[in-house]
């Protein structure tokens, strides 16, 4: 008797380490599947964690790349506006070379007060119709020019110049072009103290009516003019019969 319950209670025992030893696997494979799980799913949320923070490089390097692309528009387009602002300032400067060369157009046109470097004076003959002579003074240069005022004739031993006939002043300038005449005309009123000369001395005036430097010498025709102390110049006219009035 004693016997079996020796061996029911050995037994007993067996069983029971049994059971706990069972017990205790069973723990620790449900602690390792359940740690398994965990371990899974945070490895599946670093798997999972890999393409979000692929998808953030990729974000980033599409906001990067939108930043470069509109840096280079923007720089492009500055370059383009300062192309055009260079066109600009080229065609501001060809318009400031435009207006220099029509100044130089005018200037070379209209070349001032005439002198007699550049047109050429002769005596006209009016005919003997009326007690005058013609001075006649012809453009010769390339360039338009005035005469302003009226001539200062004299001759040789002459105290002073002939005076001005200030009845005759035109009512603007007479401006010559290349080749064009004006006229200015000396009377020659009768009286005792006639005295005839052969060589007179012209000379111009500028707008300030002071005279222009040099002067020019005509030559009478036949047996010479006959000037008296009474004897006046008109003011240069554009014509032969504005002069004569």
């Amino acid at each position: 008797m004693r016997i079996r319950r020796t061996r029911r209670a050995l037994t007993f025992l067996a069983v029971a380490g049994v059971t706990v030893l069972a017990t205790a696997a069973c723990g620790t494979n449900g602690s390792s599947a359940a740690d398994s799980p965990n371990g899974g799913k945070g490895a599946g949320s670093s798997v999972s964690g890999s393409p979000a923070s692929g998808s953030s490089a990729e974000k980033t390097a599409d906001v990067s790349a939108a930043k470069e692309g509109k840096t280079g528009s923007s720089a492009q387009g500055q370059d383009a506006s300062g192309t055009s602002g260079s066109s600009g300032a080229s065609g501001g400067n060809s318009g400031g070379s435009g207006s220099a060369s029509g100044t130089s157009g005018a200037a070379a046109a209209k070349g001032g007060a005439c002198t007699t470097g550049s047109v050429k004076i002769s005596l006209a003959d009016t005919g003997g119709t009326l007690p005058a002579v013609l001075l006649k003074a012809t453009n010769a240069s390339g360039s338009s020019c005035d005469l302003y005022g009226f001539p200062t004739v004299g001759y040789p031993g002459a105290q002073s110049a002939i005076g001005a006939n200030e009845h005759s002043k035109p009512q603007a300038v007479v401006t010559l072009a290349p080749g064009k005449s004006g006229y200015a005309a000396i009377s020659l009123p009768s009286g005792a103290d006639k005295h005839r000369e052969k060589v007179l001395t012209v000379g111009l005036r500028g707008r300030d009516m002071g005279p222009v430097d040099g002067q020019d010498t005509v030559t009478a025709f036949g047996s010479g003019i006959a000037l008296t102390d009474s004897s006046m110049v008109t003011y240069w006219q554009s014509d032969e019969a504005a002069a004569l009035q």
